[in-house]
Parts: structure tokens; sequence; C-alpha cells
């Protein structure tokens, strides 16, 4: 991989790049020392998020705190002014957005923040594939799960944050060659949002569970992508 490869995927998953090192036995000591400081800076972190926690007053605090009803997004508060915002002739119901990620917190800041972080490096990990089970364990650990059809397009999937809980970037085969697919099981959207950034589109649509940004895929292969999403991922039958 290239140095901006590297970077980006060593800022997202040290540990896995520090493997990937081995496994190409790679003899760049200007690599391997800049894994080293991210492992250690990793291995920091972790010791200093190890706290006693009082189980017993995390619950009682947990169980007196009101119940709140999946987070939903709109469209952002700056949508009014952006002057890039416009309805998009012919698609009925969808909306061009120009993401501005040092806007106010949004789902369309995330889906450009987060595609920006490690797009790139998860798109060339696609190449390392992924098994059916791996993609159904993700998935059912998410509350979800996806049918077949949607399964086999799937080219590699791991966890990442998402808002308000954790989710899946995925790589997906389409017809136009691969396209990210990040699940949100915890968002719902108030109607569909095609967003521009950084020279991607991607669209974010509803699903029976959360919702999902389809990022990098050319016009027809996200309307098709669209489709198998909406019907290939569902809750589990304990969740639905």
């Amino acid at each position: 991989m290239n140095s901006s490869e590297f970077e980006k995927a060593l800022g997202a998953e040290p540990r896995e790049t520090a493997a990937r090192l081995e496994r190409e036995a790679s003899p760049d000591p200007a690599r391997r020392a800049a894994v080293d400081e991210a492992l250690a800076f990793e291995q920091r972190l972790e010791n200093a998020l190890r706290v006693p926690v009082d189980e017993e007053a995390l619950v009682e605090s947990l169980l007196a705190a009101p119940k709140q009803a999946h987070r939903r997004f709109g469209p952002p508060h700056w949508l009014a002014l952006a002057a890039s915002v416009f309805i998009l002739a012919g698609v009925s119901g969808l909306l061009w957005v120009s993401v501005q990620p040092a806007g106010s917190p949004s789902v369309a800041d995330y889906v450009a923040n987060h595609y920006e972080h490690d797009g790139a490096a998860v798109l060339a990990r696609a190449g390392e594939g992924t098994t059916r089970d791996e993609v159904q364990a993700i998935l059912t650990r998410l509350g979800a799960q996806a049918s077949e059809t949607l399964v086999s397009q799937i080219r590699f999937i791991k966890f990442c944050p998402t808002p308000d809980s954790r989710g899946a970037h995925m790589v997906l085969a389409t017809q136009d060659g691969p396209a990210t697919v990040i699940f949100m099981p915890a968002v719902q959207v108030d109607e569909p949002l095609l967003l521009r950034f950084d020279g991607v589109s991607a669209q974010v649509v509803g699903l029976e569970r959360g919702a999902a940004a389809i990022i990098g895929a050319s016009d027809s292969a996200a309307e098709d992508l669209m489709t198998r999403l909406q019907e290939g991922v569902k809750p589990l039958a304990a969740d639905a």
C-alpha cells in the first residue's frame, strides 16, 4: 500500500496494520517505527480506560434515565442556508446536500468524516475477502440479519462507530466495481439524502432496522444496492 493508504490504515486499525506488515515482511523501518508507536499509544489508551466501575450504581442510573427512542436524523439545520442544496430533478423526495464536515453534527457530517478517515483503507482491504459466517456474525451482534443475496455481494466487513451505537463498515461488489456501505443500526432518517463530499457521492437510506450510507457507487449501482439493502437487511427475530 502507498503512504496515504498506510497512514489511514494505521490511524483506523493499528493492530491490523501491524499484522499486515508481518504478513508482507515489510523491510521499511520507518513504517515499523510508526506501527510500534501507534500500538504503544493504543495500549496506553486502553490502560487509561480501564477504570473501576460501580456496577450497581451504573445499573441504577441507567434504569432511572428516561427511555428514549432511536435518534432520528433529518436534514442538518444548516440545510436551509446552504446555497448548494436543491431538489434533484427527476428523483422525487431526494435532496443533494453539499456536506461541510466542520458544521454542526449530523448524519451527513458523520458519513463524510468517517469515509474520509478510513474509507480508502477499508476499500483496499476488500481483496482480503470475508465469509458468510463472518458477515452474519457481525450483523447479528448489531441486531440484524442479511439475505443470502446481499451477503454474496459483501467482500469485506468490520465493526465501526456510528451515531449513537456501533455499526458495520462494508465493501460490496457491484456491476461497476466495489462500493462502500456503512450500516447504522441506531440511526433513522426522515427522508433519503444524497450527499456530495470530496468528489464522492453518497446516498443515505432508511432500512427496516436503522439506515445505510451507500458511498462511491454509480447511480445504477446505488439504486440496485438501495433495493437490496432495504429488502435484505432485517431485524433479528427477537428484535422485530
